[in-house]
């Protein structure tokens, strides 16, 4: 599964902080936007996002510990250490 096409020609995303990491929205239009899954606080933030952007129609996501991930849809991604 791919992310919808809305998502991918719309082109925005966002970190989100909470309170103990960051995590990623992902808009389709100014008002509505989906999360990426997979970021917590409970490893000392290394699952928390410090970087994301959009590339050809995957998010590419840099995190804490150095990690890159890359995200093909809401769930799936590869890490590239």
């Amino acid at each position: 599964m791919a992310f919808p096409k809305e998502y991918v020609n719309y082109g925005v995303v966002k970190l989100k902080k909470f309170s103990y990491y960051n995590g990623v929205s992902v808009y389709k239009d100014l008002y509505n936007c989906t999360e990426l899954h997979g970021f917590d606080g409970s490893s000392g933030g290394c699952h928390s996002a410090v970087d994301a952007r959009w590339s050809g129609d995957a998010i590419l996501v840099t995190m804490g510990d150095g990690a890159i991930r890359r995200y093909s849809d809401w769930n799936t991604f590869d890490t590239i250490r």
